[in-house]
């Protein structure tokens, strides 16, 4: 949680937390589930880009595995000499199925 600003705000890609999530504590209750059953071999970050400026910085990439493929935007803040997480927002795509 260190990583985030105190008034970080995330979507989620659950349909258990289908709202922003605004400051530490709502973002911790929401991503603890995930956290708890991440795999055990970490995903790879694919197709990963940086814009930097002025204090801000926009980081995007992919994720995922066969079944899920998974986007994720981070938008992070230059907070006192420290890069911290303002909002991230993450989506999921399911492979179809036949």
């Amino acid at each position: 949680m260190s990583l985030f600003a105190s008034d970080a705000s995330v979507f989620l890609p659950s349909a258990a937390t289908p709202t922003r999530l605004t400051g530490l504590e709502q973002i911790q209750v929401g991503v603890s589930p995930m956290l708890e059953s991440r795999p055990i071999n970490p995903m790879a970050i694919r197709d990963l880009q940086i814009t930097i400026g002025d204090g801000m910085a926009l980081a995007s990439f992919e994720i995922g595995n066969p079944i899920v493929h998974s986007r994720r935007t981070l938008v992070l803040q230059n907070i006192g000499h420290q890069w911290k997480i303002i909002h991230l927002h993450g989506s999921n795509l399911r492979a179809e199925t036949k």
